[in-house]
Order: C-alpha cells, then structure tokens, then sequence
C-alpha cells in the first residue's frame, strides 16, 4: 500500500531550510537562527505619506534597461530594480552604474520560477543563488529585498528568503500591466492609479514602459508626490 506522506510541522521545515542554505552559502546564512521569524511582505506603506516607489522587475535586456535607467537619470528619479540574476549577468557594468546613482537594486530570483512550485533545494539554490549572483556583479552587497516572480509566495518562501537575508518580500498594489500592454497611454493611465505609500510595479524590458515613463513621472509629480525607493518608503513609515 502507498506510504503516507510524512508531514513536518513548517517551523521545523524553515529550520531545515535555513540549515540547507547556510551550507549552500558556504557558512551561516545572514539572519538564518534557528526560529527566526519570517520575512515580511509590503504591498504599500500608506504611513509613509505622500509618496510612492516606482519599482522595475526582470531586466532581460540589458539594452532596454539603460535605456530606462537614462530617463530616471535624467528626471533625477530614484526606483527600485528587481532584476533576474540572469540579466544583471549580461551587463554588471550598468548595474554598478545603477546601483552608484542611487537606485537599489533587489532580488526577482535567478530566472523567475514560481517559488511556491519547487523543490525545497531548488528553492533555497534560486533564492541564495540569485543574491550571490547580484551581489558578485555589484561588487558589494544588495538590498535584502526580494520580489517573487509573480508575486507568489508561501510561509516556506517566506522562511527561506528570510534565512537568506532577505528582510522583506516586496509585493505592489498598483500594476501597470506593461509586459502586455503596448500602449503607452495605457500603462501610464495604469501606473498613475497610485495613493500615499503605494509600491507601482513595472519592467524593465518592454517599450511600452520605456515610453510611458517621463508620462508617468510627470504625473505624479503634477499631484504633488515624491518618487522614493523601496527602503526609503519603509524608513518615512518608521
């Protein structure tokens, strides 16, 4: 007859995680005690006032980004990248350059799996993985910030980014849609549905985004917001 599956309470699970990935890291996991809490998620911050974070996920292209980074430049914007590990690979140049503007840099994984769909190993390597990838094209540390592709997660994603260092999983509650709108005025109408405190998603990747953005900016601006990045969204709520 088929065996019954062995069922592990979910703190004795994240412990285990956290053992794994301190000796996938080569040593202690940043934050990784046995017990500690999970990370937390943020979709917005209304308590930070009237502000709002532009955030950018993927980064496939490395093309496409710089050409997204020169209009934040140029409009003395500051955001929040959640790049693939991938595309921070194909050019760490520009990410050295991102990251000396200002702008932080997170975490969207290596390659954008679905974290609730994979293996307990492959979960911890895609996490930890992902950060020692970044931070190895940086050249210093990144931001303990991780956005999970498509913005799935669970109590075992939340134990094993919280092992890995990552302090916060950073959701949204504005969504631009861009990757499949390509209509400008649409992703800008989009993007500018933000309040006090609200966290905007958008890529790093398709024109639409590109083309929308000095719109974007513009508008927020015409009604009096601050465009912040990510931490500084979580510093002005204390």
């Amino acid at each position: 007859m088929p065996r019954r599956p062995l069922r592990i309470p979910l703190p004795v699970v994240g412990a285990c995680l956290a053992v794994g990935l301190a000796v996938i890291l080569g040593g202690a996991a940043p934050g990784a005690a046995l017990g500690a809490p999970p990370a937390r998620v943020v979709s917005n911050v209304p308590a930070a006032g009237h502000v709002v974070a532009l955030t950018f996920d993927d980064a496939w292209d490395p093309a496409a980004t710089r050409r997204l980074f020169e209009i934040l430049a140029a409009e003395d914007v500051p955001a929040t990248f959640f790049p693939v590990a991938v595309g921070v690979e194909g050019d760490p140049a520009l990410w050295r350059e991102i990251v000396a503007a200002g702008d932080v840099v997170g975490s969207h994984t290596i390659d954008h799996p679905d974290l609730t769909a994979l293996s307990d190993e492959r979960l911890v390597a895609e996490i930890g993985g992902a950060r020692r990838a970044i931070e190895a094209a940086l050249g210093e540390r990144m931001a303990p910030l991780l956005r999970p592709p498509f913005g799935r997660l669970d109590d075992r994603v939340r134990h094993v980014a919280a092992a890995a260092g990552y302090g916060t999983l950073v959701l949204w509650d504005v969504a631009s849609s861009d990757w499949a709108e390509p209509d400008p005025s649409v992703v800008a109408a989009r993007s500018l549905a933000g309040h006090d405190g609200s966290i905007v998603l958008l890529h790093a990747g398709p024109a639409s985004t590109i083309a929308a953005l000095p719109a974007i900016i513009a508008g927020y601006r015409a009604r009096g917001f601050a465009l912040v990045t990510v931490p500084a969204l979580l510093a002005a709520a204390g």
